[in-house]
């Protein structure tokens, strides 16, 4: 990647900066639209499988166990080898997760689905010290407030 001090290039008619925190505001929606999206069509699974009550509450809650935890690894992580590649490696771990997860509840069992949560929480939560760690890198000291709150606003 290319030095951040260096001349700004222009891509599509917008400087590179602002196509990296679109693409960051698009993943972060992406992120989101993700964690609604499974509440609800769970909401929905759950009464077609009978799971009891505690076992939707462990099932809804296993996502933050794996995201808690990755919080500081991630950052490491981002800080050692690259917000983009930490990025990258995030949002191909939790779509490879994602495309297994459907169907993983079978006669009334939650644990490989709690596990795929847990999964898909982890490399979600190496997903915002990434984008910090490229925007630290890439946005100018006085554009950094804006330009974050623009990445970030997709949540």
């Amino acid at each position: 990647m290319r030095h951040p001090d260096s001349e700004s290039r222009v891509i599509w008619g917008l400087r590179d900066v602002h196509v990296i925190v679109s693409m960051i505001f698009a993943c972060t929606l992406a992120c989101y639209f993700e964690r609604m999206g499974f509440s609800i069509a769970f909401t929905e699974l759950a009464k077609s499988a009978s799971l009891n009550e505690a076992d939707k509450g462990t099932v809804m809650s296993a996502f933050f166990y794996g995201y808690a935890v990755m919080q500081l690894p991630g950052g490491w992580l981002s800080a050692r080898h690259g917000g983009a590649r930490i990025l990258g490696l995030s949002f191909a771990l939790w779509g490879s997760i994602s495309m297994v997860m459907p169907g993983t509840v079978h006669d009334g069992s939650t644990t490989i689905l709690m596990a795929c949560r847990v999964a898909i929480g982890a490399s979600q939560g190496m997903f915002i010290p990434a984008s910090h760690t490229l925007l630290a890198k890439w946005i100018p000291v006085h554009e950094r407030s804006r330009l974050v709150t623009l990445a970030m606003s997709g949540m």
